[in-house]
C-alpha cells in the first residue's frame, strides 16, 4: 500500500470514528426525547448516520469492518425510538386532523414493504390497507373501510410515514395498530392511542347561575331564546377514549 493510500485509509478511519461518536451522543441523550417531533428528527438523524457509516466502512478491508457492531447499535436505538414514539398519547380535536405515525423503513437495503395494515381497537379486520405484494410501494393498492372513506390518507413520503385522518370524528378515538409486513424481514407493529376532544361553546343566561359539577361537559343550552344568551369566550373540552 502506497503512502497516499495509507493516508486515505487513515482519513476514512477518522471519519468513521466521528460517526461512531455521533451515534454515542444519540444513545446517551435518548432519555431527553419528550415530543413526537424530537423523536422523528432523531430517527432521521439515525438513518443518516447508518448510511454514512455503511459507506465509509465499505471502503475498508473486511478485517477492519465494524459494520455488524454498528448495525446492532443502530437497530437497537431505532427500536427504542419507535417504541417511545408509539407510547406517546396522540390527541386530536373533532373536525381537525391528526397524523398517526408508522415506521415503514425496511431493516436492510435489499428488502421492502409488502403489506401495510391498520387496525383499530379489537376489530379483526383492517380499517386501512396498502398492498404492495404485486408491485412497488408506489404502485400499491390502497383501500379503507367506509367510515374512513375520503377521510384517510397514508403518507409514505414522510419519515416516519403516517396515516392522516381529516376531518377527525369522535368515533376515531381508540387504539390503533399499524402492521408492516416486509418481503424478507419480520413483521413490525406500531401501537398508538388516539384521544379525541370536542371543543364546545358555553352559553349563560344573564342574571342566573347554576353551579357546574367538576368535569361537567355541556354541548349547548337548550330551549333558550337567542336574544337572552350571553356568549362567553370560553371553550371546555370533552374527552372521548
Amino acid at each position: 500500500m502506497s503512502e497516499t493510500e495509507k493516508a486515505q485509509v487513515a482519513q476514512i478511519r477518522i471519519a468513521r470514528g466521528r460517526v461512531k461518536a455521533s451515534m454515542s451522543r444519540l444513545e446517551s441523550s435518548f432519555d431527553e426525547l419528550n415530543t413526537k417531533n424530537e423523536i422523528s428528527i432523531r430517527l432521521s438523524r439515525l438513518d443518516g448516520l447508518f448510511k454514512e457509516f455503511e459507506r465509509l466502512d465499505s471502503t475498508l478491508s473486511l478485517e477492519e469492518s465494524e459494520l455488524e457492531e454498528f448495525e446492532e447499535r443502530y437497530f437497537n436505538l431505532r427500536a427504542k425510538c419507535n417504541d417511545k414514539l408509539a407510547s406517546i398519547l396522540y390527541t386530536a380535536v373533532v373536525k381537525g386532523k391528526v397524523a398517526l405515525p408508522c415506521d415503514i423503513s425496511p431493516p436492510s437495503a435489499d428488502d421492502g414493504v409488502a403489506l401495510i395494515l391498520w387496525y383499530k381497537d379489537e376489530a379483526p379486520s383492517p380499517i386501512y390497507t396498502l398492498d404492495a405484494r404485486q408491485g412497488t410501494l408506489e404502485q400499491a393498492r390502497q383501500s379503507a373501510v367506509s367510515t374512513l372513506d375520503h377521510r384517510a390518507y397514508f403518507n409514505m413520503i414522510n419519515r416516519p410515514a403516517f396515516l392522516q385522518l381529516d376531518p377527525v370524528q369522535e368515533e376515531d378515538a381508540g387504539e390503533y395498530r399499524c402492521r408492516v409486513d416486509f418481503h424478507k424481514a419480520r413483521t413490525v407493529n406500531t401501537v398508538i392511542t388516539l384521544k379525541v376532544t370536542l371543543r364546545l361553546q358555553l352559553y349563560i343566561i344573564p342574571n342566573t347561575y347554576t353551579p357546574l359539577e367538576e368535569n361537567a361537559c355541556f354541548a349547548k343550552a337548550e330551549n333558550i331564546d337567542s336574544n337572552q344568551k350571553l356568549f362567553l369566550n370560553f371553550k371546555q373540552e370533552c374527552s372521548y377514549a
